[in-house]
Formats: structure tokens, C-alpha cells, sequence
């Protein structure tokens, strides 16, 4: 009959183990290590696309067709696009600043590290562009330091925008930041719908960074397209390849056949 030594084989079993064992953890060092960024790496999906600071989805373009409501992302990344193609001053843009102020409150706002870098903001800026909403409507508040005024650009008067606490506690910090500030009252053109209030508050700072007059919109729906085909253009084509006043046949003609095509 054949001796079988189960200890001897349990032995045999667990030196095979130990050796496997050490065999992985020698080549985990010897694998390669992995690099350390010293900064922060956005890697973006072929779908998405980057304005500034701003990430634009596919959902993010989806409020710009049909009669959608745009929202915060797509108006600050425009603005700050607007602000390339038209002009080398300095502009600061943030549709996010009164959610901030409402929950925070002044005194607590500026004594943080947000409220401390907004004042320095908008001392360096030369136009503050900042996007309002309220109750599902957006308006624009301007703060333009060469002029020295402060003024409100709204679409749709009757919503009731100029008692909104946010609007009030952002106009009390910039006049306590920037005293003697003016605040006029231009006549804007109003919307026919309850959809095109983004697109006003684009067209309202476009007409302020190129100080031309603040016309209604005849096409909201080419507006709309046209405003997704700057947003799809990678920045460093429209720093170089749009001037100021070029930019209906240069962007429309030129930048984005090669871009987009």
C-alpha cells in the first residue's frame, strides 16, 4: 500500500504559498511608482469641454436648445468667453456670490477667505459682471469701477428682483467696499417669454464689455445655437484666432469649420 505523508504535504503546500506570497510583494517593489502631480490634473471626457474655470457637459448644452431655462454654468462661461474674444481689461464674473452672502451674512462673508478674495476682485477688475437669480429668473448686476456705477440689467421687471435679500446684501458690500458708486436705471428690452432670461443676461454683458447699445433679442433660437458653438471652441482658438470686431464671420465662418468639422 503506498505511505501518503499528509504533513509533508500541508509542508509542501504552505512553502508554495510563502514563496507565491513573496514573489507578489517583490514585484510590487519593483514595480513603478507612480508620479506625484504637484497640481491638481482635470482630465476632461471627449463630450465635455473647458471656459476658464468652467466645465461644460453635454447636459450643460442641453439648456441651450429649444425653449430651456439656461443655467448658472453655461451664462458665467460664456461671460468669461464674451470677455476674451472682446477685450484685454480685466472682468470678473460670479452667479454664485449671493447664495453665499444669504448663508453667511456680510460680516461673516468678508471676514472669510471667499469675502476676502470677491473685495480683491473686484478692486483689480475694471467690470464686475455678477449673474442673478431669483425665483427661476436671472438678471445682471454691473459694477463698472471707470464709470463708477452700479446698476442692475433686468429682462422682466415684474418678478420682483430689486427686493431680493441676496441682490440687496451684494449691492451693501460692494458700496461698503467702493463708496459713491452711482446707480442708474437704463431701460432694457423685456423678454416675450419665460425662458429667454439667460440669454438676455449673455446679451447684456456682451453689449458692456463692447460699450455698444443694449439691443432686444430678434432669434433667440440662432442666439442659442451660436452661443453653443463659442462655448464648443477650445480657448486657446479663440484667444488667437477672434478679434473684436470680427466676430460674426471669424467665428462663424472660419474658427468653427476648422474646429468643429
Amino acid at each position: 500500500m503506498y505511505n501518503y505523508d499528509i504533513n509533508q504535504a500541508y509542508r509542501s503546500y504552505g512553502f508554495q504559498i510563502i514563496k507565491m506570497g513573496f514573489h507578489r510583494r517583490k514585484r510590487s517593489k519593483l514595480s513603478k511608482p507612480r508620479l506625484q502631480h504637484t497640481h491638481r490634473q482635470i482630465n476632461l471626457k471627449p463630450s465635455t469641454s473647458q471656459v476658464g474655470g468652467y466645465v461644460i457637459t453635454p447636459a450643460d448644452l442641453n439648456t441651450l436648445k429649444g425653449q430651456r431655462y439656461l443655467n448658472d454654468t453655461v451664462i458665467a462661461a460664456a461671460i468669461h468667453r464674451l470677455s476674451i474674444m472682446y477685450t484685454p481689461n480685466k472682468i470678473h464674473t460670479d452667479p454664485y456670490i449671493c447664495p453665499q452672502l444669504i448663508k453667511h451674512g456680510k460680516t461673516k462673508f468678508l471676514k472669510s477667505k471667499a469675502g476676502r478674495k470677491f473685495v480683491e476682485s473686484i478692486h483689480s477688475a475694471t467690470l464686475s459682471l455678477f449673474p442673478i437669480n431669483h425665483r427661476a429668473h436671472w438678471a445682471l448686476l454691473v459694477l463698472n469701477r471707470e464709470k463708477k456705477t452700479l446698476e442692475l440689467l433686468d429682462s422682466f421687471t415684474r418678478v420682483g428682483l430689486r427686493e431680493f435679500h441676496g441682490l440687496r446684501l451684494l449691492r451693501d458690500v460692494i458700496m461698503l467696499e467702493i463708496p459713491d458708486l452711482l446707480q442708474p436705471s437704463t431701460p432694457t428690452p423685456q423678454q416675450t417669454d419665460t425662458s429667454s432670461c439667460g440669454l438676455y443676461v449673455i446679451s447684456f454683458a456682451e453689449a458692456i464689455i463692447r460699450q455698444s447699445s443694449i439691443l432686444p433679442l430678434e432669434d433667440p433660437q440662432g442666439f442659442r445655437s451660436q452661443l453653443e458653438k463659442v462655448l464648443r471652441v477650445p480657448t486657446t482658438v479663440v484667444a488667437n484666432g477672434i478679434t473684436r470686431d470680427n466676430i460674426q464671420i471669424t467665428l462663424t465662418k472660419t474658427v468653427l469649420n476648422q474646429t468643429l468639422h
